[in-house]
């Protein structure tokens, strides 16, 4: 796409939009990042258990 455009601002945005798409394939494939008993993150998250929708 960044070929194909015509202005430079559209060829850089859609490098940019390559280059985050490229980083975040690399950073699946490390694979996770977390350990096995959850991060500081996920005990401050709140939970939906329990939760009642009425």
């Amino acid at each position: 796409m960044a070929q194909r455009s015509e202005h430079e601002s559209d060829k850089a945005l859609w490098l940019t939009l390559a280059q985050s798409w490229v980083r975040l394939a690399e950073h699946v494939a490390r694979g996770p990042s977390w350990s096995a008993a959850g991060t500081a993150e996920d005990a401050a998250a709140p939970s939906l258990v329990g939760f009642d929708q009425d």
